[in-house]
């Protein structure tokens, strides 16, 4: 009998993964890495930057008791610039030790997030040539490579990497902009279809709208609020529940309490990625109105139970989302036109089963095939 083929070892190297202190953080790398690992033994090496390493996991005492997890202090010293960054966590790694040893021993690293992981994977990659995939997610490539000394190093570490992965097309086309030579694959992600599944909405005399994000300026939710205030002008009988944390979680809360909206638009916080499926079988509508995306998971998540999103057309959105047949797609993040987009859902019929339909071929085991098969 032919000796069976053993499993492939990948280091996944990345800042996007849960933590003990912070669950919900990066569920889309735990869930493609735990398809993964059916097919090939992982470690997982996490970089965290030093003063919240020193806060949760040396005075904390929170960390992974698991061999095959590697926490380490990332050193970097604030208000330095950007593009200090790959080098400093090159430094972190030799400190540790540990990362350095892991990077050496590995024939397979799979970096998650361009910047600065994947140009500090590239760099190693000349010292031990591993073969390297970077995972490409959005903000990573559409931001760093606005200044031209990072967009210098992305197209380095493009053109270094075995393979370079993307949630979109629109995505990959960026990359080749920065990397004309580089080896791009477009990987969408996949849903958990036995988690997110469709379910019986509920009445329709109260619109039910749902945000989930970061509650940041270039998720568009304070032009979202804007568009609520004029739900509320007009008397709508509505809901808007705000799921996510973040830095302008408190100037948020003030514009919805100054503008007398805290009847119908409900900060709700951070929710756990296991009970989201909760709040998509009780809204009628996810609105993402970003100013810039890749495929955000939630709106394959929100697809996946049936539910009609309202999201703006920017990155690799379109190729999801199709006008007036799974959602409706906005010309800009503007509150005028995320208010249209909202009259626009509440105009249509929608058919949970066919939303569903839309996605049912995005499954984690087809994700985690093809990231698999970048390494030869």
């Amino acid at each position: 009998m032919p000796n069976k083929q053993k499993p492939k070892k990948i280091l996944f190297f990345s800042n996007l993964f849960p933590l003990p202190w912070e669950p919900t953080r990066g569920q889309f790398n735990l869930q493609q890495t735990a398809h993964m690992e059916e097919n090939a033994d992982i470690s997982y090496l996490i970089p965290v930057p030093i003063f919240t390493w020193l806060k949760q996991v040396v005075l904390g005492r929170k960390y992974y008791d698991k061999k095959n997890y590697c926490l380490f202090p990332f050193f970097y010293i604030p208000g330095v610039g950007r593009s200090l960054h790959p080098l400093f966590m090159l430094l972190s790694i030799i400190v540790s030790v540990k990362p350095l040893l892991w990077f050496a021993k590995h024939k397979y690293v799979l970096a998650s997030w361009a910047y600065p992981e994947g140009v500090t994977a590239a760099m190693l990659k000349r010292i031990f040539s591993f073969q390297l995939t970077i995972d490409c997610l959005g903000s990573d490539v559409n931001v760093h490579s606005l200044c031209p000394k990072r967009k210098k190093q992305l197209t380095f570490a493009f053109n270094r990497a075995t393979t370079v992965a993307t949630k979109s097309k629109a995505l990959a086309k960026r990359v080749l902009e920065i990397a004309p030579k580089a080896n791009v694959q477009t990987i969408y992600n996949g849903v958990n279809f036995e988690k997110f599944s469709v379910a019986e909405k509920p009445s329709r005399k109260s619109l039910k709208l749902l945000f989930i994000g970061n509650l940041i300026k270039t998720k568009g939710v304070f032009e979202l609020v804007k568009a609520a205030k004029k739900l509320a002008e007009e008397k709508v009988d509505f809901e808007l529940s705000i799921i996510g944390s973040g830095p302008e979680a408190n100037n948020l809360k003030s514009y919805i309490v100054e503008n007398d909206l805290s009847a119908s638009v409900k900060l709700i916080g951070g929710v756990p990625h296991k009970q989201l499926d909760q709040w998509f079988a009780k809204s009628h509508a996810l609105i993402l109105p970003s100013y810039r995306e890749g495929v955000p998971n939630v709106i394959m998540e929100a697809l996946a139970t049936g539910t009609a999103v309202v999201a703006t057309k920017v990155g690799g959105i379109p190729e999801v989302i199709t006008h007036k047949v799974n959602g409706i797609l906005l010309n800009d993040y503007q509150p005028d036109s995320i208010y249209k987009g909202i009259k626009q859902v509440m105009a249509e019929t929608w058919v949970s089963e066919s939303i569903l339909k839309s996605v049912e071929n995005y499954t984690w085991e087809n994700t985690s095939k093809q990231f698999l098969q970048t390494f030869s």
